[in-house]
């Protein structure tokens, strides 16, 4: 009799759950035309650039839907990134691109060359109001004008290269820590590797990033960055429209849940025995 009741239980429970799934089932098969719409784009892509769809694959490695994916997705958190990262830096996208490309030579994050350039501009401006009567006296000595030839604060990123060259002639690591702190604070040595390059490895590094041709445009960036933001509203809507599916589930599985708890209480003894 338990058991004719469990079954009349379940059986009830998935008649009320089908208008539900119905829903569910269309929203999937809405998905898979639109995919299948994205996969007629990339086809009309190849014929674009000249290449067949089977020799484009090749070269990028079988880059399936799920790799397009991964692509569009990664494009649009670097230029979020990136035009980020050129505001707290002080730079303009350009200059971020070159130097983030410079730093990760150095194995150095976009995240500590960020923090540590937006520190340094910071303190510049302190030693020149006098703030920072220490660090201006250091800059004297180092040689290192912080202004140029029209009376303009210089940026930290267009000191770098002679600071750079400082730490490479003062091999004395007591020297360099001194140094390290005075500009950058107590995370300094996160910074050191890209520190003793000097301004020849830099302009070296500068170079070959020209050559490989790795400059984004402002507008490529700008679409990227939008792109960025739709992702996040994306993401915002199919959390909600999977908690929408989740609240007209309860009602029917919260009962069926409860009464498996208590069918296996009552029936824990029996369970063991036969285990």
């Amino acid at each position: 009799m338990a058991d004719k009741y469990e079954l009349k239980a379940i059986l009830s429970a998935v008649d009320k759950m089908s208008p539900t799934l119905k829903a569910i089932s269309q929203v999937a098969r809405s998905t898979r035309k639109y995919l299948g719409d994205v996969g007629n784009a990339a086809g009309n892509l190849t014929s674009k650039i000249g290449l067949p769809f089977a020799m484009l694959s090749g070269v990028m490695g079988g880059f399936s839907l799920m790799g397009l994916k991964g692509a569009i997705t990664g494009f649009a958190e670097m230029s979020n990134e990136i035009k980020d990262g050129a505001v707290m830096a002080g730079m303009s996208t350009r200059q971020f691109q070159q130097w983030k490309y410079v730093a990760d030579q150095s194995d150095i994050s976009a995240e500590t060359l960020t923090a540590s350039m937006g520190k340094l501009n910071r303190l510049i401006g302190d030693a020149a109001v006098g703030k920072n009567k220490d660090l201006a006296g250091l800059f004297h000595h180092l040689g290192i004008k912080t202004r140029d030839a029209n009376g303009q604060l210089r940026s930290s990123i267009d000191l770098l290269p002679q600071i750079s060259d400082a730490f490479v002639r003062n091999k004395n690591p007591v020297v360099q820590a001194r140094l390290g702190m005075a500009l950058f604070g107590k995370t300094w040595q996160e910074l050191m590797p890209l520190l003793t390059e000097g301004s020849d490895s830099f302009a070296d590094s500068m170079a070959r990033y020209k050559q490989l041709k790795g400059f984004i445009s402002q507008q490529d960036l700008d679409a990227g960055d939008a792109l960025n933001k739709k992702f996040k509203d994306l993401s915002f809507v199919t959390k909600g429209f999977g908690y929408a599916i989740a609240k007209e589930l309860i009602p029917t599985i919260s009962p069926l849940v409860e009464q498996f708890i208590q069918w296996a209480a009552a029936n824990k003894k029996v369970i063991s025995a036969k285990v």
